[in-house]
């Protein structure tokens, strides 16, 4: 099992940070060149405020899925059961997490720059943190306490 969780310890940190990177320079495209355009001010605002209401469903969707995960593992029955519901887990939040700096940069190539739109950010480096996958973070999802999700 040792060797499993190392070698899908490493898969996933290459897919994560494939995640990490692509959102990063997909934001720092954004922040270089928008706004590509003129835009009435209500609209700019409607923007910006509908990506914060966006980043609050995601930041709920993100913690209610990680709860359904973390019963998923605690359940599976197996090894490689328990592998597999991890690397979904993993994969899962991090696209919540990558889905938000998305549109956050989308709305900053379309208006600009805005503290609005700073906690889409600040939700994807927070599920990245979270979730990043370490060998001893696989392990501990692995190996859960007894009464933690009962």
């Amino acid at each position: 099992m040792g060797t499993d969780v190392s070698r899908m310890s490493g898969q996933l940190m290459i897919v994560t940070a494939a995640i990490i990177i692509s959102a990063v320079m997909f934001s720092a495209v954004a922040v270089a060149l928008g706004p590509i355009g003129e835009m009435d001010d209500d609209l700019t605002q409607m923007l910006r405020y509908g990506m914060l209401a966006v980043t609050v469903a995601i930041g709920m969707q993100t913690a209610a899925m990680n709860m359904v995960f973390a019963r998923k593992i605690a359940s599976a029955q197996g090894a490689d059961a328990k592998l597999a519901a991890v690397r979904t887990r993993t994969i899962v939040l991090m696209a919540g997490g990558e889905a938000a700096a998305l549109m956050a940069a989308l709305v900053i190539l379309l208006t600009g720059p805005s503290v609005l739109v700073a906690p889409a950010f600040g939700l994807f480096v927070l599920v990245a943190a979270i979730v990043f996958p370490t060998p001893s973070r696989i392990q501990q999802a692995l190996n859960p306490p007894k009464d933690r999700y009962s």
